[in-house]
């Protein structure tokens, strides 16, 4: 049988794309980015197709093309793209800069002096030798970088290089400052491209500090926890290579932080609007915020970094019944994270106070105060948490459910008269009880690391608090407007305004306030009475009914961040406390064409004993250290 043709008009039709087709193709190949193909591109549009919402009775396609969300990736890609590109702009503009600086010393006559050999870079070992064993650096004191930093403004940190390394923000905190550096010399005029420039380098310190930590306690925490005589087991060089990059990082975090309070000096010296020095100022408040929820992470890590060692050690060594077995052994090495973040903190506390108490330093009030009033915020989650047991809740009624009476004894598990048995096996009883009271050490420990620190956080805080708080000079002009504010300072206060004498001098490297109320080389820690002598009357029941409100008023559980305002703070009789400094929105740049953590010894604490034990519980002495610090007169007067 003949096989039937087809014409050719009908394969024609058939083979042959219609003007839509055309239309389609010439759309796609005019529309698409230079870097994808034509095929990559239409799979990339069929990514952002969606079914619709009203099915039509006439016969069409069931999806459409959802533009919006095409056009949000494209923005996001391209604007990917721009910050590669801004970063390697960056990147040479300092390599054109430092070539300019190695042809000006040749020029002026470096070349007549020998030749310096060619250093070898710290990770290549010549041939035929061994790799030295690499030491661990020492925590220097933060007084030590002084001498060697003259001036703040002439050059960027050192191991900025590094930092990109840790996090991805390292090389976006690199750009902007930078750009802050070429304001600083003068290169670029603009006081609103300098305040947006500090505020998104201060944005990028507190995830770089809490990625290196993070990353420290896990290459540690692998670490020790293989044995130490296996094949598997890491070296003790490359144990103290993980604490010098930790501690490499915190060196050129405290620089940076320093050169932007230095552009905060130059911000309030020059012509600058209330707005720019306010959001900086905000900036300044948050990334102490966050580094603070940096420290309370990072003793939850430590905690459950010993945890684990132990429980090793204890598997190990066979340790099966439960009276041996202990979550904790003696634990009497200072954490290291925890320990240089406590000395960041504080050296940021120390910075609004650096050059003591004349009065071209009143301009940083604001800042001081909102250092304060997140500091204070913590300390009073903690204490509620010390004293009740539990978390913060979002209301009262929440807090008055979630207590539970140390006291009271646990309920006693149902009868199982008829043997048919509902709840669980002893075996799993067992196995869960002994998590959840691992679980409850753990936590204990990670409050034994924290609390300390924070105490050592309220003494240096109250001794910055007397230059700025309502200091003794200005206290008895103060007094009476401190009674009924009035409403233009409050306003003041809401739209971020800054009206103090600016200053030329600048601070180059952290530095302890000299007061009566630092602790000294003795190690004695100073006396509540020590370190209120230099604080007014106002100041005392200013800090006494921040610490109150904190603790009874705010609402929201958990760990504050920083971003609210504690807007309700003004309606009730504690109205007269610290305030979060006001949020101020920048607009985004256009495009124009020290020292080291301080070492801190590791001391034992009123509550332990030579052999570990706990004298005293750590929780009642916290509060009992905090209400001796600030005093719990506005409590008082509630009732």
């Amino acid at each position: 049988m003949a096989q039937r043709r087809t014409p050719r008009s009908v394969q024609a039709s058939e083979t042959l794309p219609s003007k839509l087709h055309l239309a389609y193709a010439i759309a796609v190949v005019q529309s698409k980015p230079p870097d994808l193909s034509v095929k990559d591109y239409i799979l990339h549009l069929r990514e952002h197709l969606r079914p619709k919402s009203k099915v039509d009775i006439r016969a069409g396609p069931e999806r459409h093309l959802n533009s919006a969300s095409y056009w949000v990736e494209r923005f996001h890609q391209a604007d990917a793209a721009r910050a590669k590109l801004e970063t390697k702009v960056t990147e040479y503009e300092r390599e054109i800069e430092r070539l300019k600086s190695e042809l000006r010393s040749i020029q002026s006559g470096s070349t007549t002096r020998p030749a310096a050999p060619m250093k070898r870079r710290k990770d290549e070992v010549p041939l035929g030798s061994s790799a030295p064993a690499t030491k661990r650096r020492k925590i220097e004191h933060a007084d030590s970088y002084a001498s060697s930093v003259e001036t703040v403004d002439d050059t960027l940190p050192e191991n900025m290089e590094s930092l990109s390394a840790v996090h991805e923000e390292g090389s976006k905190l690199t750009q902007h400052l930078y750009h802050a550096h070429k304001h600083y010399k003068g290169h670029s005029r603009g006081g609103h491209q300098l305040a947006c420039h500090l505020v998104q380098a201060a944005n990028c310190l507190a995830p770089l500090l809490t990625s290196a930590c993070q990353r420290h306690h896990q290459r540690v925490g692998c670490a020790k926890s293989r044995p130490s005589g296996s094949n598997d087991s890491v070296p003790e060089p490359v144990l103290a290579a993980y604490d010098n990059e930790l501690i490499s990082t915190f060196e050129a975090a405290a620089r940076i932080f320093m050169s932007l309070f230095f552009g905060l000096k130059k911000l309030n010296a020059e012509t600058s609007t209330p707005e720019d020095r306010g959001a900086v100022t905000y900036s300044f408040v948050r990334m102490f915020s966050h580094v603070l929820d940096t420290l309370t992470q990072s003793s939850s890590s430590q905690a459950a970094e010993e945890a684990a060692l132990t429980l090793a050690v204890n598997s190990r060594r066979q340790m099966t019944t439960r009276g041996s077995q202990k979550v904790f052994g003696r634990t009497n090495q200072d954490p290291l994270a925890t320990r240089l973040l406590s000395n960041f903190l504080s050296n940021v506390l120390s910075a609004p106070s650096a050059g003591g108490s004349e009065p071209h330093h009143h301009h940083h009030h604001e800042l001081a105060e909102g250092f304060l009033f997140v500091l204070f915020r913590r300390l009073g989650d903690r204490i509620f948490l010390c004293t009740f047991g539990h978390r913060k809740r979002a209301s009262v009624a929440d807090d008055i459910d979630a207590w539970a009476d140390p006291d009271a004894e646990p309920p006693a598990p149902p009868d199982d008269e008829g043997g048919g048995g509902g709840g669980p096996p002893p075996a799993t009883a067992t196995a869960t009880e002994d998590g959840g009271n691992r679980e409850k050490q753990i936590e204990q420990r990670a409050l034994a690391i924290e609390l300390p620190l924070l105490v050592a956080l309220l003494e240096r805080g109250l001794a910055m608090a007397r230059h700025h708080i309502a200091p003794l000079s200005s206290s008895s002009s103060s007094s009476s407007s401190a009674a009924a504010p009035s409403s233009s300072s409050r306003k003041q206060k809401q739209h971020g305004a800054t009206t103090r004498a600016a200053t030329a001098t600048a601070t180059t490297a952290f530095s302890v306030p000299k007061s009566s109320g630092t602790s000294g080389s003795s190690g004695s820690r100073p006396s509540p009475e020590a370190l209120k002598a230099g604080l007014s009357l106002l100041a005392r029941k200013k800090l006494e009914r921040t610490l109150a409100h904190a603790i009874f008023f705010s609402g929201g559980g958990g760990d504050d961040d920083g971003d609210d305002d504690d807007e309700g703070a003004g309606e009730d009789e504690m109205s007269e406390c610290l305030t979060m400094p006001v949020k101020q929105a920048l607009m985004e740049v256009v495009a124009v064409g020290g020292s080291s953590a301080r070492k801190q010894k590791t001391k034992k604490m009123s509550w332990e004993r030579g052999d570990g034990e706990e004298e005293k519980d750590v929780k009642a002495w916290f509060v009992e250290r905090v209400w001796g610090l600030v005093g719990w007169e506005a409590v008082l007067e509630m009732r």
